[in-house]
C-alpha cells in the first residue's frame, strides 16, 4: 500500500517461517522499508516520550505523507497490528471498511512517518 508493491510481491520476498508467524516482525518491516529505497522516522509511545513530536504523533497529528503505524485495537488484544496514516491523519486499516482516527484505537505502540529516497519500481 506505500510502497506501490502489491501484498503478494512483498509477501514473496520472505521465507515461509514468516507465514507460519502470521505476520512480520518490527525489525523486518523496517528493514523492508530500507530495503524498498524508504527511510523512516520513528516515535514509540513510550521510549521515547519525552520528545514533544511522540506526543503529537500518538495523538495522531502526522508529520508526514504517509505513516506506518502500530496499534492495539482494545484493551485486552492479544496482539498489535499495522495501519498506514495519511497526511491528513485518517487511518487505513487492513481490518476494517472505512477510515478511522489513531484516537480509536486503544494504544498506538509507534508512529513512523515513511520518506521515499530511492524507491524500487513495483514489479
Amino acid at each position: 500500500m506505500v510502497t506501490g508493491w502489491s501484498y503478494r510481491d512483498v509477501r514473496a520476498l520472505f521465507p515461509t517461517s514468516v507465514a507460519e508467524r502470521e505476520g512480520l516482525m518490527l525489525w523486518e518491516v523496517f528493514q523492508t522499508f530500507a530495503w524498498f529505497g524508504y527511510a523512516l522516522r520513528v516515535f514509540g509511545q513510550q521510549k521515547y516520550a519525552f520528545w514533544p513530536e511522540c506526543e503529537r504523533a500518538a495523538a495522531g497529528e502526522p508529520f508526514a505523507d504517509v505513516h506506518v503505524c502500530e496499534v492495539v485495537d482494545f484493551e485486552g488484544a492479544d496482539g498489535h497490528h499495522l495501519v498506514v496514516m495519511l497526511a491528513d491523519g485518517s487511518v487505513l486499516d487492513p481490518l476494517r471498511e472505512q477510515p478511522r482516527r489513531l484516537s480509536d484505537y486503544h494504544a498506538v505502540v509507534y508512529v513512523a512517518g515513511v520518506y521515499p529516497i530511492d524507491p524500487r519500481p513495483a514489479p
